[in-house]
Protein backbone atom coordinates (compact mmCIF):
# COMPACT_ATOMS: atom_id res chain seq x y z
CA UNK A 1 0.00 0.00 0.00
CA UNK A 2 1.64 3.60 -1.15
CA UNK A 3 1.12 6.76 1.09
CA UNK A 4 0.40 9.71 -0.33
CA UNK A 5 0.22 13.69 0.40
CA UNK A 6 -2.02 16.16 -1.64
CA UNK A 7 -2.76 19.24 -0.53
CA UNK A 8 -6.03 21.12 -2.17
CA UNK A 9 -6.57 25.16 -2.30
CA UNK A 10 -9.63 26.21 -3.33
CA UNK A 11 -10.46 29.46 -5.10
CA UNK A 12 -14.18 30.01 -5.35
CA UNK A 13 -15.34 27.10 -7.85
CA UNK A 14 -11.85 26.40 -8.99
CA UNK A 15 -9.15 24.15 -6.81
CA UNK A 16 -5.98 23.57 -7.60
CA UNK A 17 -4.48 20.57 -6.30
CA UNK A 18 -0.55 20.09 -5.36
CA UNK A 19 0.95 17.30 -5.20
CA UNK A 20 4.87 15.21 -5.98
CA UNK A 21 3.99 15.03 -9.54
CA UNK A 22 3.04 18.70 -10.39
CA UNK A 23 -0.27 20.74 -10.26
CA UNK A 24 -3.67 20.39 -10.93
CA UNK A 25 -6.76 21.99 -11.36
CA UNK A 26 -10.81 21.31 -11.75
CA UNK A 27 -13.57 24.03 -11.87
CA UNK A 28 -17.11 23.00 -11.17
CA UNK A 29 -19.61 22.82 -7.96
CA UNK A 30 -20.70 20.85 -5.67
CA UNK A 31 -21.37 17.11 -6.67
CA UNK A 32 -19.55 17.77 -10.13
CA UNK A 33 -15.88 19.05 -11.37
CA UNK A 34 -13.77 18.72 -14.39
CA UNK A 35 -10.38 19.11 -14.27
CA UNK A 36 -6.86 17.89 -15.28
CA UNK A 37 -4.65 16.03 -13.47
CA UNK A 38 -1.00 17.07 -12.49
CA UNK A 39 1.73 16.29 -14.86
CA UNK A 40 0.07 16.37 -18.33
CA UNK A 41 -1.46 13.00 -17.32
CA UNK A 42 -5.05 13.92 -18.82
CA UNK A 43 -8.80 15.64 -18.34
CA UNK A 44 -11.30 14.38 -16.46
CA UNK A 45 -15.19 14.89 -15.55
CA UNK A 46 -15.86 13.39 -11.98
CA UNK A 47 -19.24 13.36 -9.25
CA UNK A 48 -21.56 12.19 -6.80
CA UNK A 49 -22.78 12.35 -4.05
CA UNK A 50 -23.38 10.50 -0.40
CA UNK A 51 -21.07 7.72 -1.09
CA UNK A 52 -21.08 6.87 -5.11
CA UNK A 53 -18.87 8.74 -6.96
CA UNK A 54 -17.60 8.46 -10.74
CA UNK A 55 -14.69 9.78 -12.45
CA UNK A 56 -14.30 9.22 -16.19
CA UNK A 57 -11.00 10.89 -18.20
CA UNK A 58 -12.03 12.68 -21.26
CA UNK A 59 -10.22 12.29 -24.21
Amino acid sequence: MGVYFRKSIKLGPMRLNLSKRGVGMSVGVKGLRIGTRAGGRGTYISGGRKGVYFRERIK
